[in-house]
């Protein structure tokens, strides 16, 4: 699809998103995989005057971020695990390249969302660790705890793969307690509880 193709279906909804006062968020995947579609699209709207965002786990070159920032209103933006060999561990990936992104964007003025996705027994210990480093940001003005969900369980199954997701689900007062770990240390707003 092209540019062109996709904008034409984003600014069908702009009279939506004049009266709700949203936007148009980039997701994925990894949205930023694309970059220049995705900064060729992002200036277009902002042109349209339309609010963006750019939801990223932020694994992705720094050259990535630069193209789309000067188009983006606010990150959406995954933090998973502060220590690496926990990161690697769930992921498979290093997170410093992340880390190192989220601390970029922070320092260039750009309103950040952080979104922590929560997993029992995978990076519940990682919670305080996350408090501590968003602690020092300007830019972060929310925190969305993401209780980890299996609803892809059935897709594994539908494709004859193997499952290979968390078998655990957090309960409502492990959210809970993360969410108090969480509030001492964060004066902006924590949702998803």
């Amino acid at each position: 699809m092209q540019v062109d193709e996709l904008l034409s279906i984003l600014l069908a909804d702009k009279a939506f998103y004049e009266t709700s006062g949203g936007g148009v968020t980039l997701s994925g995947g990894e949205c930023l995989c694309q970059a220049d579609f995705c900064t060729e699209l992002l200036r277009t709207l902002k042109a349209k005057g339309i609010d963006t965002a750019v939801d990223t786990c932020g694994f992705v070159p720094k050259e990535s971020i630069d193209k789309v920032l000067p188009y983006t209103d606010i990150f959406l933006y995954d933090i998973k695990a502060i220590d690496e060999d926990v990161h690697i561990r769930c992921t498979g990936q290093s997170n410093k390249p992340i880390l190192e992104n989220i601390k970029y964007i922070d320092a260039l003025g750009k309103t950040i969302e952080v979104r922590i996705p929560y997993v029992p027994e995978y990076n519940s210990d990682q919670i305080e660790k996350i408090a501590d480093f968003l602690s020092t940001f300007k830019q972060v003005k929310a925190v969305r705890l993401l209780p980890y969900h299996n609803y892809a369980g059935s897709k594994y199954k539908a494709l004859d793969f193997e499952n290979t997701l968390p078998k655990i689900l957090p309960t409502n007062e492990q959210i809970k307690k993360a969410a108090a770990i969480l509030h001492p240390k964060l004066t902006i707003p924590i949702t998803g509880i």
